[in-house]
């Protein structure tokens, strides 16, 4: 009978121990939905920069070659 109600006491135990990683585990989930979210929120800004930038070089460079051109032009 004690061994039975030790065991009972363990089960019981191990119950609660069952539901506490349930919910901790829950928790994690939602924190790495959240995570992911703030991530791909972040990429999308840099490549959206990255883009923004790289125009802006392909125009930087398309204009210095049309002033060296016009040097050129010049010194001709």
């Amino acid at each position: 009978m004690a061994k039975q109600a030790e065991l009972d006491g363990e089960s019981s135990a191990l119950t609660e121990e069952r539901e506490c990683l349930k919910e901790g585990c829950m928790l994690l989930e939602v924190r790495i939905q959240v995570t992911k979210a703030v991530y791909d929120r972040d990429v999308e800004e840099v490549e959206r920069l990255s883009d923004a930038l790289d125009a802006e070089c392909d125009a930087t460079v398309a204009e210095k070659a049309r002033a060296e051109e016009a040097v050129e032009e010049l010194k001709g």
